[in-house]
C-alpha cells in the first residue's frame, strides 16, 4: 500500500491483494458454471458499489460514503481480497464513528482486486 489514509494503523507488511488460499477454496467448492455466474456477479457487485463510492466522494454523501464501504468490505472479505477488505472496513468504520475519511485509495485498490479476483476465478 502506497501512503495510507489519515489515522490507519500501518501493517507491518502489507496485506496482499488476493488471498490465494480463499480463491483455491471457492474453486474447488464452485462448479464451472457457477464459477462464470459468480465472475459476473463480483463484476456487477464491485462495479455499483466502487460507482457509489465515487459518486459518494465527489458529492460528499457521507452516508453513501459509509454504506459503500461496509457492502464493499463484505465483498471483498468474502473473496479473498484482503487489502481492499481491510481499506474499506476501516473507511467504514471511521465514517460510521463521525470521521472523515476519503475513499480515493479504495477506489483505486478495490478496483485492482476486483479484476484480480476475476482473472484468479477464470484461471
Amino acid at each position: 500500500m502506497s501512503e495510507l489514509p489519515s489515522g490507519m494503523v500501518e501493517q507491518e507488511e502489507p496485506l496482499p491483494l488476493l488471498d490465494e488460499e480463499t480463491i483455491s477454496s471457492i474453486r474447488k467448492s464452485v462448479g464451472p458454471e457457477s464459477l462464470a455466474a459468480l465472475v459476473a456477479a463480483i463484476e456487477d457487485d464491485c462495479g455499483s458499489a466502487l460507482a457509489d463510492l465515487e459518486r459518494a466522494e465527489r458529492t460528499g454523501e457521507r452516508h453513501l460514503l459509509q454504506r459503500s464501504a461496509h457492502r464493499l468490505k463484505g465483498i471483498f472479505a468474502q473473496f479473498g481480497a484482503r487489502r481492499a477488505a481491510h481499506l474499506a472496513r476501516y473507511i467504514s468504520d471511521e465514517m460510521r464513528s463521525g470521521e472523515d475519511a476519503s475513499a480515493a485509495e479504495l477506489i483505486s485498490v478495490g478496483r485492482a482486486s476486483t479484476e484480480a479476483v476475476k482473472r484468479a476465478l477464470q484461471d
